[in-house]
């Protein structure tokens, strides 16, 4: 595991630098935690999620976190225009901005309007020009993003509420396009198969 250095044997009266390469995946608050442990039998070392020891198994000597705050490379929000009404068409403008670099840039770069179908019907946008041929995934590959870049779609409201939400993720897929597969409604089936660029809810009162 690229995250474990094996200590044994070395002298650690003076400051000793281990240096790990990551990239967050997720915009939110976030705890690093590193753990200084021992153990009589390394075949009895448990891991939970890849990577992270389990305490219980381990003799720990010392330990240590960072907290740090990460965010999204790219800006995206939306606004709508219309009838804020269940059966009305409903116009909304999404907005990207922002820089895609890194090593998890592969080249492709998508937007998604995602949503339960209960809740929006999509009626029309200026999406579509993808390989799924799917109206509410808009191809950003090549664009430039450094200023304001916006996509529009045409949805009806179907249910009620103070806060009717959806989905606006920006991503990229891990592999081939041809490995992210989404569902009848329009949404990613599985999302470990992209990378995400941004990832934003937003929420209507709808009438």
């Amino acid at each position: 595991m690229p995250n474990i250095w094996n200590l044994t044997g070395k002298d650690l009266s003076a400051a000793t630098r281990f240096v790990l390469e990551t990239t967050p995946t997720w915009a939110a608050e976030q705890r690093l935690v590193a753990r200084l442990w021992v153990t009589g039998n390394v075949s009895a070392v448990r891991f939970g999620s890849p990577g992270v020891v389990d305490p219980t198994s381990v003799f720990a000597y010392s330990s240590g976190a960072l907290d740090l705050t990460t965010t999204w490379p790219l800006q995206v929000r939306a606004t709508g225009q219309g009838d804020f009404s269940v059966g009305r068409e409903l116009n909304l403008t999404v907005t990207v901005r922002g820089q895609v670099t890194g090593p998890r840039s592969s080249g492709l770069l998508y937007l998604s309007f995602e949503t339960k179908p209960t809740d929006y019907e999509v009626v029309s946008s200026t999406g579509g020009d993808n390989p799924w041929g799917l109206a509410n995934v808009w191809n950003l590959t090549g664009r430039d993003l450094s200023g304001d870049e916006t996509f529009r779609i045409t949805v009806t409201p179907r249910f009620s509420g103070n806060r009717i939400p959806f989905d606006l993720r920006v991503w990229s897929p891990r592999a081939s396009w041809s490995s992210v597969r989404f569902s009848p409604d329009g949404t990613i089936q599985n999302l470990d198969s992209v990378f995400l660029w941004a990832d934003v809810t937003v929420d209507f009162a709808i009438t």
